[in-house]
């Protein structure tokens, strides 16, 4: 699956809002194929920042069609590397 889109920001409502403008599917080595059915499609999540020593350190997303939640949390690429060394 590939999927192109663009992203807003409300910074009123501190909302993202996310616009699918392409979306490709392929299956087993087959040629890709878009599905135009996706096309145009729009998601809105709501925003919040966790703030950590006056810096941002987290954002988390929830939908506000589902209520899924998504967070991303700032990480130092070093040490995650640490971290993920087997």
């Amino acid at each position: 699956m590939r999927q192109q889109f663009t992203w807003q920001f409300n910074e009123k409502t501190q909302t993202f809002s996310q616009r699918i403008t392409d979306f490709s599917t392929t299956r087993d080595n087959e040629p890709t194929q878009q599905d135009k059915s996706q096309i145009g499609k729009t998601s809105t999540a709501k925003a919040r920042m966790l703030l950590w020593n006056g810096k941002p350190d987290m954002l988390e997303l929830t939908d506000q069609a589902d209520g899924e939640k998504q967070s991303y949390f700032k990480q130092d690429l070093n040490k995650l590397r640490e971290i993920l060394k087997p």
